[in-house]
């Protein structure tokens, strides 16, 4: 009833091929009504038993980094809490529990009506919205990282507009796949009983080359994240800006993401595009080096919103209400008679700070100093330059 090789078992399921299922049907003229026994083994094959243990520990291993994950602060970054993280995370654990729930039926044998197909859309659908999304929070890392030690991101724009291409490409192919395999669902199940339709094969086609266009985008954009991690942390050594985030973005995230996609994209070019019989050995395989890099990478993720270097001050420099380079402004000497630090409440009173920027995680001090009377200054400004007092970062 799927199509040949089109099951992924991330969670994990094999998929169920026409040719290992028992049919039985009725009157009824297309298979619409079609009940299909799905083929199993009733659990006495070790290597099934063994994928099943190693899919159901990476599903209580991606509901802890879910729990972990909402249980932190991550000091209203919005990409970890409002609508990346969530939607990435929610969707790889509903494709993982429509997996392993899809692999306990074929065990059982159960006998299921024509329209259990469409749970392989859903599989599919989660499958590469999570993907989509985890990649999304990948590139809004990494232009986190490129401000926080460049601050200014002009040279970068080119990634930047990569970013966003790959991005948007992988968007549109993942609603055009999802479309393209319901349609030809609907079209197999509007067949004579018995056999597809050549609209519905013609379908399946489309479907494949969508399915392996995606994968082999994916993949570049995985290449193109090991090499951003790789020049951030350069950059961050060269310029001197300790970063733990940049280094578990270059030692955890980028090459688990990389181990991730390529496996995916191997599996969708073996068993999708090229349609090669799934094994149970080949199920194995895919629920280790799909599930388990997996959980790694969305911890990855939690373990840096939890850093408290994560840059802020961006918006305020583009407002220009704070200096671009705060560590290379020179604060001015204060006047022996003047408290250092007596305009401090007048400027903030003025509002040109915004109070929830912070700097490396702590609060930056904006220290007013009234500038005395010389010669070549003989009328001092009303309001004083603000500087940052750097002294409050804390050491990596």
């Amino acid at each position: 009833m799927a199509p040949k090789g089109g099951g992924r078992g991330g969670g994990s399921h094999s998929g169920s091929d026409s040719s290992g299922s028992s049919s039985k049907g009725n009157s009824d003229p297309t298979n619409w009504n079609l009940q299909t026994q799905l083929a199993g083994s009733h659990f006495k094959r070790p290597i099934v038993v063994a994928a099943l243990a190693i899919a159901c520990l990476c599903f209580v291993g991606i509901l802890a980094v879910a729990a972990w994950s909402y249980a932190i602060k991550s000091n209203g970054r919005k990409v970890f809490k409002w609508f990346g993280m969530p939607l990435a995370i929610g969707a790889v654990i509903l494709y993982m529990a429509l997996s392993i729930i899809n692999r306990f039926l074929h065990e059982f044998e159960v006998e299921v009506p024509a329209s259990y197909v469409f749970i392989y859309v859903a599989a599919e659908y989660f499958l590469l919205k999570s993907s989509v999304f985890l990649l999304l929070i990948v590139y809004s890392i990494i232009k986190n990282r490129i401000q926080s030690i460049w601050k200014d991101v002009s040279r970068f724009r080119l990634w930047h507009l990569a970013h966003l291409f790959f991005g948007s490409a992988l968007a549109l192919v993942w609603i055009i796949d999802v479309i393209t395999i319901l349609i030809y669902y609907i079209k197999f199940l509007g067949s004579p009983i018995g056999s597809s339709s050549i609209s519905a094969v013609s379908w399946l086609g489309r479907w494949r080359k969508v399915n392996g266009t995606f994968h082999v985008l994916y993949f570049i954009a995985a290449v193109d994240v090991m090499v951003c991690a790789a020049v951030i942390a350069h950059g961050a050594r060269s310029r001197k800006v300790p970063s733990r985030i940049s280094k578990y973005l270059l030692f955890l995230v980028a090459p688990v993401l990389l181990v991730r996609s390529l496996v995916l994209g191997i599996y969708a070019i073996g068993f999708t595009v090229l349609s090669h019989t799934r094994t149970e050995a080949a199920n194995m395989a895919y629920v280790i080096f799909y599930g388990i890099p997996t959980v790694i990478v969305f911890a990855g993720l939690v373990l840096i919103a939890t850093q408290g270097d994560w840059f802020s001050e961006y918006q305020a420099v583009q407002q220009g209400n704070v200096p671009a380079d705060p560590t290379a402004y020179a604060p001015p000497i204060p006047h022996p008679t003047h408290n250092a630090y007596a305009g401090q409440n007048a400027y903030a009173a003025q509002g040109t700070y915004p109070a929830q920027n912070t700097y490396y995680g702590q609060p930056p001090v904006a220290t007013a100093v009234p500038q005395p009377w010389t010669p070549w200054n003989p009328s001092p400004a009303p309001h004083p330059q603000p500087y940052y007092d750097t002294s409050y970062q804390r050491p990596m």
